[in-house]
């Protein structure tokens, strides 16, 4: 019988000594966005939110605390009034500030190197329909999930151990270079599920499409399929908020992603140890193991774009890594892949691949004697199948060759898709 009884003994959670320095830089950023925010107390309110507010924050190297702002008027007067009000407590305290443009634009303080927070503005809202961005939704989603915890309290360490497994296998974040679980997503899982195990168990081997409604807001699948958006209903699991009945959780998790999932919690499941929640960056010596284990050839592409960092970065160089794997298709078999973004404007994407057989080009019939007799002098190595003459295409020697060709070629495309720098590492 398979024994999963180490799993009580991984360290899911931050520390003591982490905690205590998370609270005492929440609170104090807390008072200083109140101090701030003091002409637009009238409408101006601070809460935390996030995995820091919900109590399911995994040990990281990296701490990421979410603030909304409030505000019951306009976002766009909050946000002028918030950029010189935190660009004058960031300067006085030596503290680096980020202006994030995304869907709705957001500062970034960091305020030591292993605590980052990130301050929202959020319209104040009492009912989820009337919410004007996703990001209007994300303080519903504290008071779910602690409302769920507060009657299973053991759930708090099967949701961190949902979420340290999915980070060790890249599957972690809705962001779209990465299209997989959010934190929500995986919380709100772990909590039907009723643990990680049953969990991994519920999505390892799923091929068809998953539908699941937690908050029980339809009366059954066919009425979810009918009533969202057809463009909520293409991720391979459907998870209907349970705060907000119109929003499938997981519209962002690719087929790709899921797939890496349960490939890992497969193996997991087969043979389960502690290397599965270890997270690690991906070293020179486990491509090349990878690489000897699938017998292919493996080439790492650095990309790098001028775009903003962050999500809009990522998902410029996410997008030609995928461009860039779809011209292999026809000259190579993807054995596998890896996209790993750096943060900031580079990227490194790496191909597993084997040569295919050569493409064929279709020649005329033997019957037309004369261009038969034509393309055959024109190339030597022409094969007859059922009657018609064949041309083997000529094929690149490697992966390495062929991306050269590659950069020639499509110089303009690779300027058009916003990728400053593409080099062979």
């Amino acid at each position: 019988m398979t024994s999963y009884s180490f799993l009580q003994k991984i360290n899911v959670l931050p520390l003591a000594s982490e905690m205590k320095s998370l609270d005492r830089a929440t609170e104090w950023v807390i008072a200083a966005l109140n101090i701030a925010l003091v002409p637009l107390r009238k409408h101006a309110s601070v809460v935390v939110g996030g995995s820091y507010a919900k109590g399911t924050l995994v040990t990281s190297l990296m701490y990421d605390v979410d603030i909304f702002i409030c505000y019951s008027a306009d976002i766009s007067e909050l946000i002028n009034h918030l950029l010189p009000a935190l660009r004058e407590i960031c300067s006085q305290h030596h503290l680096p500030l980020e202006r994030v443009h995304g869907s709705r634009e957001y500062f970034r303080i960091c305020y030591a190197p292993n605590i980052i927070f990130e301050i929202v503005p959020v319209s104040a809202i009492k009912n989820p329909s009337e919410a004007l961005n996703v990001t209007d939704l994300s303080y519903s989603h504290v008071s779910y999930i602690r409302k769920e915890l507060r009657k299973n309290k053991k759930l708090v360490r099967e949701i961190c151990l949902a979420k340290l497994f999915c980070k060790a296998q890249r599957v972690y974040g809705a962001e779209s270079y990465v299209q997989g679980f959010s934190g929500y997503a995986l919380e709100c899982l772990v909590i039907f599920y009723g643990s990680f195990l049953k969990m991994i168990k519920n999505l390892a081997r799923a091929k068809a499409q998953i539908i699941l409604d937690p908050g029980k807001k339809y009366r059954h699948k066919k009425e979810i399929l009918l009533s969202l958006n057809e463009s909520k209903l293409r991720s391979p699991i459907v998870l209907v908020d349970p705060t907000w009945k119109e929003r499938n959780v997981l519209a962002a998790l690719s087929r790709e992603t899921l797939l890496r999932f349960q490939k890992a919690a497969q193996a997991f499941l087969k043979k389960p140890k502690p290397e599965f929640f270890v997270v690690k960056s991906l070293t020179d010596e486990d491509i090349a193991a990878r690489a000897r284990k699938t017998h292919s050839e493996v080439l790492c592409v650095v990309l790098e774009t001028p775009k903003q960092p962050g999500d809009i970065a990522g998902t410029k160089l996410k997008k030609f890594a995928d461009t860039l794997a779809r011209y292999f298709a026809p000259h190579f078999l993807m054995v596998d892949r890896e996209f790993l973004y750096s943060g900031a404007h580079t990227a490194k994407a790496y191909y597993f691949v084997r040569p295919t057989k050569p493409n064929l080009h279709k020649g005329p019939p033997l019957s037309m004697k004369e261009h038969a007799r034509q393309f055959k002098k024109e190339h030597p190595n022409a094969v007859v199948k059922r009657g018609i003459m064949y041309a083997p295409l000529p094929q690149p020697a490697s992966a390495q060759e062929y991306i050269g060709h590659f950069l020639q070629r499509y110089a303009k495309m690779i300027r058009e898709m916003d990728i400053s720098s593409v080099r062979v590492a």
